[in-house]
């Protein structure tokens, strides 16, 4: 999905869908309605922007009523060393829905995992942040609000060379988050992609497990070893966003699907889940 670029604004507009052609902007309202389609099927992204003197927003939401899964998308950028903070309410008990934040470079933050609706993340680097609220089923639902506030000034943060997000270079969706905590060590996550990649015709498959836990970086080489599984995460230079990955036994992934394989670092962000 294509998402234009624009400078962020702690100034005037409310959310407009991002067209060709710019919506006129409202009245001094600091909302605007985002309307999922009856078909089920994705809305446009919507740009967020605030109002003047603003660093916050409210907006309706309403997903889409017809037999399918409606997605909604909102755009805004942000600067780093900014928190973002973001809450979605849905009038209805288990709403059924999945609730998402992406940073520039597809990068994972922690916010709306494990079913939650809520959360913030602190911005490493400044961009575009992608909002994204999934329809997980059917059923109709009620008028919902998405509130989404940017805390803070922009200000200088500390490089981390090694944190972030990194994908596989095979254009797979397997990913490794890394998250430098100090004195050497690093945690993280790896989640390879659904697609058995050893299979002969590369048919997605239901096998996916993860591999998380605490390691130490020496001489840019982390070694994590667990009841049978040997994942060994070799860095590039420091800041190069270069990352290696061997596996060896059986690290739970499932039927022909690796972690194993050079994967690049496309953003500043990490939410590596917690060590089991």
């Amino acid at each position: 999905m294509l998402l234009l670029a624009a400078t962020f604004a702690a100034g005037l507009l409310a959310a407009a869908p991002l067209t060709p052609i710019q919506a006129a902007a409202p009245a001094a309202a600091a909302t605007a309605a985002s309307t999922g389609p009856s078909s089920g099927a994705a809305a446009p992204p919507v740009r967020i922007q605030f109002a003047p003197g603003a660093s916050s927003a409210s907006l309706p939401v309403e997903l889409s009523r017809g037999p399918g899964v409606g997605a909604l998308t909102y755009v805004l950028t942000g600067r780093t060393g900014q928190v973002l903070e973001v809450s979605l309410r849905i009038p209805a008990k288990d709403p059924g829905v999945a609730l998402s934040v992406a940073c520039p470079g597809a990068g994972h933050t922690a916010i709306g995992r494990a079913g939650r609706l809520d959360g913030s993340a602190a911005m490493p680097q400044t961009g575009d942040y992608t909002i994204a609220i999934d329809k997980l089923g059917p059923a109709a639902l009620p008028p919902g609000v998405l509130h989404v506030a940017i805390k803070g000034a922009p200000r200088m943060i500390a490089a981390r060379p090694y944190t972030g997000t990194y994908y596989r270079k095979d254009g797979s969706r397997s990913s490794v988050d890394v998250q430098e905590i100090g004195g050497g060590r690093l945690q993280f996550s790896v989640l390879p992609d659904r697609v058995a990649l050893d299979s002969a015709d590369s048919a997605p498959s239901p096998n996916r497990g993860e591999a998380r836990g605490v390691v130490e970086l020496r001489d840019s080489v982390a070694v994590f070893e667990r009841a049978g599984c040997r994942l060994e995460l070799r860095f590039g230079a420091a800041g190069t966003g270069a990352l290696h990955v061997d596996e060896s036994g059986d690290c739970g992934f499932g039927a022909n699907v690796t972690a194993r394989g050079d994967y690049r670092r496309t953003s500043l962000c990490a939410a590596p889940e917690a060590p089991p």
